[in-house]
């Protein structure tokens, strides 16, 4: 659903498999997960120097928002 989002809100993405663990390790046994990652400058993480520019933050919050809307059968408010 995340990829089917991101092409409906015509924002780029690239799928990837990734050993990091989180709670999608545990919650992988009884659902299918995916999670959302977005570009952190020169590609660092879990450190100090990570920065991540709020307009990738704002598009991966879009893709989450609108997946759990439709997940939930939610209907945004007007001018949500």
């Amino acid at each position: 659903m995340l990829s089917e989002k991101s092409v409906q809100l015509d924002i780029p993405y690239c799928p990837i498999n990734n050993g990091a663990g989180h709670a999608a390790m545990v919650f992988s046994d009884v659902t299918d997960v995916g999670m959302i990652f977005v570009p952190s400058k020169d590609g660092l993480s879990h450190c100090p120097e990570e920065w991540s520019d709020v307009r990738d933050i704002a598009k991966g919050v879009q893709i989450l928002y609108g997946v759990a809307k439709e997940l939930t059968g939610e209907n945004a408010p007007s001018g949500v």
